[in-house]
């Protein structure tokens, strides 16, 4: 059993700053996975001028390479000349990233996805209207992709400042099933756990990660928690965006996210960050 430190049993969760007002949410993103690749993405551009005038800036994704050669016993270094592999849309406020929309073809990896990053989450109403409206607007421009899996990603992070290090058995909870003893006796720890899970009969794919940096002014807290679920059929993303039983299964996603968080976090945490 862990025995806490003396500032962490006297410490104040005061201290504790989430990374909004009203909850800890650094950033949120849903990404769909595609069956097929994005042919000429560079076409996406003339979104930016008329459906996609939310956001101010496009950018081409590339690839530069190199590779290695041997002739005549000597090795030389030859430039692989570039490709487009995707596109990156971008969403300014006060002169800050709000929002990123991207497409990327990840050869190396097998995969090619379409995502849309919150970087100022409000509530989860807003993030999925936005979603909806954006990734809707990238599938009827190009109607032939299909989707295969989706997946929701939150980063939550907290800034600690009082004296001292952050009060761990404070802020985490040391009966939740997903955090083993171990985790609350380390410093500067790096915990990661993946699993698959049946829940309400979903299949997800789990990934959550809590770092604990001390090595700064003020200690910073994130927890990176990833939910993929693969899809029974490939479906064509027009299809699934506009379909309310697809999209119930991502409100089930985020309702799953939310209750993992309930469950490593304390309730004077919980209450923190207004989730209640």
């Amino acid at each position: 059993m862990h025995s806490p430190a003396p500032h962490e049993a006297t410490a104040t969760l005061d201290q504790l700053i989430p990374a909004r007002k009203q909850h800890s949410i650094k950033e949120a993103v849903i990404s769909f996975f595609l069956v097929n690749s994005l042919v000429k993405p560079e076409g996406f551009h003339t979104l930016i001028k008329d459906q996609l005038n939310d956001f101010q800036k496009f950018d081409i994704i590339q690839r530069i390479g190199f590779q290695f050669r041997e002739a005549e016993g000597q090795e030389t270094l030859n430039k692989i000349p570039s490709s487009n592999i995707g596109f990156r849309f971008h969403k300014f406020e006060n002169g800050q990233t709000s929002a990123v929309l991207e497409g990327e073809n990840q050869k190396e990896l097998g995969r090619t996805h379409i995502s849309f990053h919150d970087l100022d989450y409000h509530r989860w109403a807003d993030f999925r209207n936005n979603f909806v409206k954006y990734i809707q607007i990238l599938s009827d421009f190009r109607s032939d992709l299909f989707t295969t899996a989706f997946s929701l990603h939150y980063i939550d992070e907290f800034y600690w400042t009082g004296d001292g290090k952050a009060p761990v058995v404070q802020i985490f909870n040391a009966k939740s099933s997903f955090l083993p003893p171990v985790f609350f006796e380390s410093e500067n720890s790096v915990y990661l756990i993946t699993t698959q899970k049946e829940v309400n009969g979903f299949i997800y794919y789990e990934r959550l990660e809590i770092r604990i940096d001390e090595n700064r002014p003020q200690p910073l807290i994130t927890i990176s928690h990833n939910i993929t679920q693969p899809l029974n059929d490939e479906i064509m993303l027009a299809d699934f965006i506009t379909d309310s039983n697809q999209l119930a299964v991502i409100d089930q996603a985020h309702n799953y996210n939310k209750s993992t968080l309930k469950s490593i976090f304390t309730s004077e945490v919980c209450e923190k960050i207004n989730l209640i």
